[in-house]
């Protein structure tokens, strides 16, 4: 009876020590560079990070700087990073596929030029 009284509490413990070191309820803002040209680009970013968990994004066209406030406990940087490399631009951790950049307006293609908004 002792071992399994011990063996519960000590269950009970290391859950409370899980759930206190779980993801931050507080909301994050980090900043990581995009690929993109132009209005069109911006608009595409922005559109793929309004999603669940993100609070607010911003992208700028001459930094090539996203800055996202999001909620670690709903999404992860990880996810953030990989969503707007679905959408064909590369960032700092993901490289979008060919295909998808292929797939894009020319002006949003890397090499063809930067365009102010």
């Amino acid at each position: 009876m002792k071992k399994l009284l011990f063996f519960a509490l000590s269950l009970l413990f290391s859950a409370a020590l899980f759930a206190q070191n779980a993801a931050p309820k507080k909301p994050v803002t980090v900043s990581f560079k995009v690929e993109g040209n132009c209005g069109m680009c911006k608009s595409r970013i922005l559109s793929v990070l309004d999603t669940k968990g993100v609070k607010r994004a911003t992208w700028d066209s001459n930094t090539e700087m996203a800055t996202v406030t999001y909620l670690p406990a709903v999404i992860t940087e990880d996810k953030l990073h990989q969503l707007v490399a679905n959408a064909g631009h590369s960032t700092e951790k993901v490289k979008a596929k060919q295909a998808t950049i292929d797939a894009l307006p020319l002006c949003c293609q890397p090499g063809h030029g930067h365009h102010k908004d």
